[in-house]
Parts: C-alpha cells; sequence; structure tokens
C-alpha cells in the first residue's frame, strides 16, 4: 500500500513549487515584459516618494530582471488606480499598484466609489508602516487619555475626511473624552503654526517618524508629547505610549479600535491585480522581501529621510481580510461616530490665514 507521510508530502509539494522548470517559465515571461508600476497618487508626498523608491530597486529582484516603467494615476486618495487595476488592468503579473492604506476600510464602510473587492487582490507588501500618534502639546496640560477625560483638549485637523479627523474623533465618541477638534486647516504644517501659537493644543494625526526628522526639537525639548500610538505596532521608542488598541473599549469598541489600527498598520502597501498567476505573484513578493534589505536600496531610503519597517505580502493579505471580515456591529460604531460631526470650522477659531482656501 503506498503512502506519504504528512511531512513528505509537506516536502514533495515544496520540491514541485519550486521546479525548475516553473521557474524558468516565471523568468522567461518577465524577460519579455516590462512591468508597470502604477503610484495611486500625484507626483509628490510620502505615498509617491515610497512608491518610486521601490520601483526603482524591484525590477532586478524579479526574475528576468524586467524593465520597471514607473507612472502615476492620482484620483480619489488611489480609488481610482485601485479600481482600474481591478477591472482593467493587466491580469498577468505585469501591474503593480501603489494604494492608500484605507483600500479595505473603505470597501468595508461601503463608501461610494469603490468598484473592488481588496481580498481578491495579490498584495506584494509594504515598505514602511509609519507609526501615527496623537500629539500634545506641552502647554496644554494634558498628559495622557485619561487627562482628557477631566480637561478638554483642542485639536487641529484638516478635514473631517482625513485621518487626522477620523482617529480622534472616534476616540472622543467612544471613550468619552473632552475632545473639540477644529478642522479646516490648510494641511500639517497649519497645524503645527496652530499649536505654537496655542491655537490648538494637539495635531489629530502625525507621523512619528516625520516629525522627528522635521521637527527634532520638538522632541528634544519635549515639546510634544505622544498620548496615542495609532498603528498595531509601538515605535522602538515609545515602547510607554498606549496604542489605540490598548485603550479601555470593549466589544463593538474595541473592535472598531482593531479596524482603524489595522488600517494604519497597513503602511504604504502594494499590489498586483486579481487573477495574476500564483507563480507570478509569489515571484513579485520574493523580489519586494529582497529589495527592502538591499543595501543600495537602504541607502536612497536614509538619504530620503524614510525609516524601513516592511510587512510582507501574506501579512497584507491577512490584514486585509481581518479588515473586510470585520463586524457590521463594529462598522457601524465607526459610522455613528464620523457622522456626528462634532467639529468647529477653522475660520471661527483663527483669522483665517492658516485655513484651507475655498
Amino acid at each position: 500500500m503506498m503512502w506519504i507521510t504528512g511531512a513528505v508530502a509537506t516536502a514533495v509539494l515544496l520540491v514541485a513549487a519550486v521546479h525548475p522548470a516553473a521557474a524558468d517559465a516565471v523568468e522567461d515571461f518577465y524577460r519579455k515584459n516590462d512591468v508597470h508600476f502604477t503610484v495611486g497618487v500625484a507626483v509628490g508626498g510620502s505615498y509617491d516618494t515610497t512608491g518610486r523608491l521601490v520601483a526603482r530597486h524591484i525590477g532586478k529582484y524579479i526574475p528576468g530582471r524586467p524593465k520597471v516603467q514607473i507612472t502615476n494615476m492620482p484620483g480619489a486618495s488611489s480609488r481610482v488606480a485601485t479600481n482600474w487595476a481591478y477591472s482593467v488592468a493587466q491580469k498577468d503579473g505585469t501591474v503593480i499598484v501603489a494604494v492608500s492604506e484605507a483600500i479595505p476600510m473603505a470597501q468595508a464602510m461601503g463608501e461610494a466609489g469603490v468598484r473592488y473587492d481588496a481580498t481578491k487582490f495579490n498584495w506584494i507588501g509594504t515598505a514602511v508602516q509609519p507609526v501615527s500618534v496623537l500629539g500634545v502639546w506641552h502647554t496644554s496640560g494634558i498628559r495622557s487619555i485619561a487627562d482628557a477625560k477631566t480637561k478638554e483638549l483642542v485639536i487641529g485637523a484638516t478635514s473631517v475626511t482625513g485621518s487626522n479627523y477620523i482617529y480622534p474623533a472616534l476616540i472622543k465618541q467612544l471613550l468619552g473624552v473632552r475632545f473639540k477638534i477644529i478642522t479646516g486647516y490648510g494641511g500639517g504644517n497649519a497645524v503645527n503654526l496652530a499649536m505654537e501659537r496655542g491655537e490648538v493644543g494637539a495635531r489629530g494625526s502625525m507621523v512619528w517618524s516625520i516629525t522627528k526628522k522635521e521637527q527634532p526639537e520638538w522632541i528634544r525639548d519635549n515639546k510634544l508629547i505622544p498620548i496615542v500610538q495609532y498603528t498595531l505596532d509601538k515605535a522602538p521608542d515609545l515602547p510607554d505610549v498606549p496604542r489605540l488598541i490598548d485603550l479601555p473599549a470593549e466589544g463593538d469598541a474595541k473592535a472598531a479600535f482593531d479596524v482603524v489600527a489595522s488600517t494604519d498598520g497597513m503602511g504604504r502597501p502594494l499590489l498586483t491585480t486579481p487573477g495574476a498567476p500564483m507563480d507570478r505573484v509569489t515571484a513579485l513578493r520574493r523580489a519586494f522581501d529582497a529589495t527592502v534589505k538591499d543595501p543600495e536600496f537602504l541607502t536612497e531610503a536614509e538619504k530620503l529621510g524614510e525609516e524601513i519597517d516592511p510587512g510582507t505580502g501574506e501579512e497584507m493579505q491577512a490584514i486585509v481580510g481581518r479588515i473586510v471580515a470585520a463586524p457590521k456591529s463594529a462598522i457601524n460604531v465607526i459610522k455613528t461616530a464620523l457622522a456626528s460631526r462634532v467639529d468647529v470650522d477653522c475660520h471661527q477659531a483663527t483669522g483665517g490665514q492658516y485655513c484651507a482656501k475655498e
């Protein structure tokens, strides 16, 4: 009687998976075809910088060393590019798209303009997983979320659709803190100036690595105090600052915090199309894994001020699945919290010179 143990069967499958003929077929395919790397936002900004950084180096690790052509397809926070990748783009492994981390959450929330199923994309990885924080100014008198339950904290934000509004609004509604959110500032720098002027006591969301790079004196002189980290993993130098999912919430509120933290943990993700052959998907994932360890890549990243903290395609795939499968009750908690729109317009709080232009 023929039989194969589980370990032997696994070994047989692994050998089959890396059969030279299969590897040669992938290499031959990419030798004959360019890879089209599309960035789903306009040129400039952190998403574009990170995407182009990967695109410049990944080609040498894809079997066959194909030419990588870089283009931008901005629109609707990368939903235009995402919809294109889902319905129009070639499904043969020649397309890589850099998209917003909010793509799976937009689907879970049932937002307009979503014409894709994020779980059917083949996720390639993320080069960075920036830690976003709620940073309060040292003169605010607030040192923790608990402090904000007894004392009002005025928070500056750009718009009601941005994470710098969504995250603190969710905390306000679910934990009963005394946040007063002022929206309509003309960008992150305008909020920073508002903190320095004493107009607001905090910025709703800021990337910790960028803050350290651009305002090192704030950190050195303890002028900015992070009180919450929004991501799944803590920044190494903020071990005592709680994550959003560490806050005292239960049930649907806890699940809602997990959705938001998982979204932030997506970082700057890359995907390829649904239906791409799995041997080519695997080749792209392993090429990405090699790229983010490449000395030349890391040297260029350092010059650009990019803090490389990669996540694999398999990790991204799991996070996407968790976000899209979040309980409807948790999604409804988020929708209810954001529907309240308990904000104050920038023009009501300042002279208007720092507010976004109409």
